[in-house]
Order: structure tokens, then sequence, then C-alpha cells
């Protein structure tokens, strides 16, 4: 049966669970995930960040968490000023057609599917 629990500013989440952290998604990105995850059984805490200015918080997170999904594009707060360092980090996936951040991290995804069947099958 489906666990999952969804974390959002300014809240922090303790557990065994694995642990995602989605940055400025689309409202379609959102879509897709929720399909995906009422489709699955799957085990999962998901932080949410949503161009909120909560730059500390979100620096936190992705630095507790095992994996990261960025949409680059879809970044219009001041987080926009810390996306080289949350991309490089190893554990991020970034997706944007305007930006290519492939020499700080290759780790892009054409659409937030790829991130899921990367890091949410088995």
């Amino acid at each position: 049966m489906n666990k999952i629990t969804l974390i959002s500013y300014p809240d922090y989440y303790h557990d065994q669970s694995r642990k995602a952290l989605l940055v400025n998604t689309t409202a379609d990105e959102r879509n897709t995930v929720q399909q995906f995850l009422q489709a699955n059984d799957i085990e999962l805490s998901i932080y949410t960040y949503n161009n909120e200015n909560q730059i500390e918080w979100l620096l936190n997170v992705a630095n507790m968490v095992d994996t990261v999904y960025i949409n680059v594009d879809n970044t219009t707060d001041r987080s926009y000023h810390y996306l080289s360092y949350l991309i490089s980090l190893t554990n991020t996936t970034w997706n944007s057609r305007e930006i290519d951040y492939s020499i700080i991290n290759r780790g892009k995804a054409i659409e937030i599917n790829g991130y899921i069947q990367k890091h949410w099958m088995g």
C-alpha cells in the first residue's frame, strides 16, 4: 500500500522512507507525479518547493534528501541564484529547454517522467 508523505516549508520529516525534493514544478509535472503515485505502490516522502523564497530551507532539504528534481525554466524566485549549486549536487536531476547545465551535471531529464523512471522505479 502507498505511503506518501508530502512536506513543504517550513517542515522537515524524519523517517526511513526514500525522500525526494521537487523544485519549481509546473502543474503538468505535478499531475504526472500524482498519476504515477496513484498507479504504483511506493513509499516516499516528497518535499515540494515552488518559488517560495525560502532559500535556507531549500538548501537544507536538498542536502538531506535522496534525489532532487528541478525545473530550471520554471524558477522565478531567489532560488534562481542558487541553481548552479543545486544542480552541482550529485543527487540532482534537472530539466531546462533554455539553459544547458550539462557541464556541471549530466543528469538532465527531458521531462519529469525521466526523473521518475530513474529514481522511483525499483
